[in-house]
């Protein structure tokens, strides 16, 4: 609350707070730069003084990615020539669930998407 009275050298002041008026006897400096009174000061909170520490994260024994190379079981032909000849083909390790007629989508390593049809399934041999 307010003093009452006079006090040489004591000046009043608005605290930032609360917005109260006071002695600046019975002011304080807040860490943020507020002048306030004994009532309305707060500490720093320690959270707000943290730093972040920089993690050491490395790949252990990096190697450059390896080109893919794809080939035709049936004709040891790479997938780059059958390309050149106007053919599309996709090899997949297990067909349980995908039949002729199935809408697929591919997903490159762009990130981009191809949708296709499934025409048919050859059996491996």
């Amino acid at each position: 609350m307010a003093s009452q009275g006079y006090i040489p050298g004591d000046v009043y002041f608005i605290c930032d707070q609360c917005g109260l008026k006071y002695r600046t006897s019975e002011s304080r400096m807040q860490w943020n730069g507020l002048k306030v009174c004994n009532q309305c000061w707060e500490p720093k909170h320690p959270q707000l003084s943290v730093r972040a520490v920089r993690e050491k994260i490395a790949v252990k024994d990096a190697r450059p990615r390896q080109t893919d190379v794809f080939r035709n079981v049936e004709t040891s032909t790479t997938l780059d020539e059958l390309a050149a000849k106007g053919t599309t083909v996709i090899m997949v390790d297990d067909d349980t669930g995908i039949s002729a007629g199935y809408a697929i989508a591919v997903t490159l390593d762009n990130g981009s998407q191809i949708w296709t049809t499934v025409d048919r399934i050859s059996p491996t041999p």
